[in-house]
């Protein structure tokens, strides 16, 4: 008989990653798909919002924020 693998338990945590930027926030018009750039603050995003609909009448966006994060084992 061949042995061709060993699968062993791991437990894994999740934290900050602390060599990547903050959060970065976005928004996209549901109706055209224009992107706005991430940014660090969240208000930014929203203020993209309320211009964009100003000057398309474009009313239905989706929002989000991105967060790095680093996976690490805990049993070593």
């Amino acid at each position: 008989m061949t042995v061709r693998a060993v699968y062993r338990h791991a437990d894994w945590w999740l934290t900050a990653d602390p060599d990547a930027d903050r959060a970065q926030h976005t928004a996209r018009c549901m109706t055209c798909g224009e992107i706005t750039k991430p940014s660090a603050r969240k208000l930014a995003a929203e203020v993209w919002c309320l211009r964009h609909a100003r000057r398309t009448g474009h009313q239905r966006f989706c929002t989000g924020a991105l967060s790095f994060l680093v996976a690490t084992r805990t049993d070593r």
